[in-house]
């Protein structure tokens, strides 16, 4: 008997199987739980301003009222500097941004992102651990069965 066959017959033990299903239902359900959903949307006037931003906010889009500067404080204390003019409007991704300062006066618009399904991470990190024990147990049971198969196998040769 090949390798292969006894690699393929690894798979119709009811541990292996059972723990491979669980195994994929908690990739599945780890893949859903990240992923986001735009919530809210907000939009306003800002003047001579400091604003924190949260982590929720993927990207802001700034439009100028009257010729504005904008500086971007980011995780790294670097300042980054902007000009607005008139009726300019540009977008800024906002993944190592925490605070924005406004000189001048500026219309803004965000939404912001949320996570709603991110409770389906506790049963995917269950089912995951509870897949890997089974895979293992039934792994090890098969491996010495096997051995033993080959090892009788020998021995009338």
């Amino acid at each position: 008997m090949s390798i292969w066959r006894y690699f393929l017959r690894a798979f119709s033990v009811k541990g292996i199987k059972y723990g491979m299903i669980l195994l994929l239902i908690a990739l599945f359900l780890s893949i859903i739980a990240i992923v986001p959903r735009e919530e809210d949307s907000f939009d306003g006037i800002l003047k001579d301003e400091k604003i924190t931003l949260n982590e929720n906010i993927p990207e802001i889009t700034f439009t100028g009222i009257i010729p504005s500067e904008l500086k971007f404080l980011n995780i790294m204390d670097r300042e980054y500097k902007f000009t607005l003019q008139q009726n300019e409007t540009r977008g800024f991704k906002t993944d190592d941004v925490l605070e924005i300062e406004i000189s001048g006066e500026v219309r803004y618009e965000y939404t912001t992102l949320g996570y709603p399904y991110s409770l389906l991470g506790i049963p995917a990190f269950l089912l995951f651990i509870v897949g890997i024990l089974l895979v293992m147990k039934s792994t090890s049971v098969y491996i010495s069965e096997v051995t033993e198969e080959i090892k009788e196998k020998s021995k009338k040769h």
